[in-house]
């Protein structure tokens, strides 16, 4: 497996975790447009028992559009936000791919949340895309 590394914009923060691959989905649900200022997240789940994060982070904690608890942990410095938790899918962390080190290496197979798409979203209409979460 191959060491993957990341981290936030001023360098006080820092997270590995082995993959062969970074296996990716894009969200553009409205919360994960107002936290990132952008039309969508994308990211890859890591199981919470492999991420292994260097210095603190804060946190914030919101309901989904489900009604389900979701953790955005960020640098206290920069505000860089590194990773997320969400109630639905407990044990795992949702690594921000734009914080890896080699971002590129990302494949995204899936869009999540189209019916909250800015007209404007860049959207890859070629992988699996979701109005919402999808079931299961």
């Amino acid at each position: 497996m191959t060491i993957r590394k990341g981290g936030c914009l001023c360098g006080q923060v820092k997270y590995f975790f082995h993959a062969d691959k970074v296996d990716a989905v894009s969200c553009y649900c409205r919360d994960c447009q107002r936290a990132t200022g952008s039309p969508l997240t994308t990211v890859v789940a890591v199981s919470a028992d492999h991420l292994n994060v260097e210095g603190p982070t804060n946190t914030y904690s919101n309901k989904s559009a489900s009604d389900r608890n979701v953790t955005r942990h960020f640098c206290p410095n920069c505000g860089s936000q590194l990773f997320t938790e969400a109630e639905m899918v407990p044990g795992v962390k949702f690594v921000k791919c734009s914080t890896l080190d080699h971002p590129s290496e990302a494949v995204t197979s899936a869009n999540f949340w189209l019916s909250s798409a800015a007209r404007w979203a860049p959207i890859d209409e070629k992988i699996a895309c979701f109005d919402e979460n999808p079931d299961g």
